[in-house]
């Protein structure tokens, strides 16, 4: 995949812990093709001068607006932190775009979303290129925030809804009291009658669900709860751990640990199961006389002694079955 050198045209902080951040490309020409829902992976150069990991962020913008890429990113860590005290015009290294977890308008007729926090990027994407394109496609939008606050770019979604009349959007606040709600407000958890109740009927319906990996969880099990077949889900979940720091440096530990103990246990599984399986010959095991007349108790075996064969009853070869092994 080719990697663009662009620029940051615009950063957006929210009041609580996101950003958007906007790149361009420093000749000003259009910035690459990509379909609603696909990610891009961004790096970019730290203090000392030396380039950061790559990390991956869903790109928000539509398509349609090729002079840039918009992508809205949750702080969590050294490399998110880092990049919101950029400033305007640092030059940011992307590549992309990525991604199979996109919006097709001939497919999706009649699609429902549910997003959870930052879940709501490759979304936004979808809803913007519909609009911009005026498609007739039926969109709704379910969207989860802890704070009215912390929703990513809530007053376009209104303004969204309003200029497209197949676009309906819900937010669904839990961590915060809202002193009144109101027809697309709801002051409560995105519950299976909540769910029911906005989208009606689910036949013909295609479900995206983003968000963290509880969100995930949680929504799939809602979904179903109410008839919605699994056939009828697609998903991308978010990890919330820190990209950087301690956490990230405890779960690359555990996944190296683990993966370790699992190379060495799973040879060692296989070499046991083969030596219970062998038959071992003991030498040292008495012979038996099998002309012996004398009757043994119940419960022992009688000593017997074994001729051992004359040269002229062993043939001299031994024609045994070849066994073909298959290879593939």
């Amino acid at each position: 995949m080719h990697e663009y050198r662009y620029y940051i045209k615009k950063i957006t902080k929210n009041e609580e812990d996101t950003i958007i951040l906007e790149l361009g490309d420093v000749r000003g020409i259009p910035v690459f093709d990509f379909v609603p829902g696909q990610y891009a992976m961004i790096c970019y150069k730290d203090a000392n001068g030396n380039l950061t990991q790559r990390h991956t962020f869903s790109i928000a913008s539509s398509p349609t607006e090729n002079g840039s890429i918009r992508l809205g990113i949750r702080l969590g860590g050294a490399f998110t932190t880092g990049l919101a005290q950029l400033s305007v015009g640092t030059e940011i290294f992307v590549e992309g775009p990525y991604g199979k977890f996109t919006f097709k308008k001939e497919k999706h007729t009649d699609l429902v979303f549910l997003a959870g926090g930052v879940g709501i990027t490759p979304f936004i994407s979808a809803l913007r290129y519909a609009t911009a394109q005026r498609l007739s496609n039926h969109l709704t939008l379910l969207y989860s925030n802890r704070t009215l606050r912390s929703a990513l770019f809530l007053e376009e979604l209104l303004e969204l809804e309003k200029e497209n009349k197949n676009i309906r959007t819900l937010f669904n606040i839990t961590d915060e009291k809202l002193p009144y709600e109101t027809a697309g407000v709801l002051n409560r958890r995105l519950d299976p009658e909540v769910i029911q109740n906005f989208i009606g009927h689910v036949y013909g319906k295609t479900f995206f669900i983003c968000g963290p990996p509880n969100f995930i969880r949680a929504m799939t099990e809602n979904l179903q709860s109410i008839g919605v077949q699994a056939s009828q889900i697609e998903m991308e979940a978010f990890s919330m751990i820190p990209d950087d720091g301690w956490y990230a440096k405890l779960r690359n530990t555990i996944y190296a640990v683990g993966f370790a103990a699992l190379v060495f246990l799973v040879p060692f599984y296989f070499i046991q199961q083969a030596a219970k399986s062998a038959t071992v010959v003991d030498s040292n095991v008495p012979t038996a006389d099998l002309n012996s007349s004398a009757a043994a108790p119940v419960g022992e075996i009688s000593p017997v002694t074994v001729s051992a064969p004359s040269a002229a009853q062993v043939p001299a070869t031994v024609a045994l079955p070849v066994r073909k092994t298959r290879t593939s």
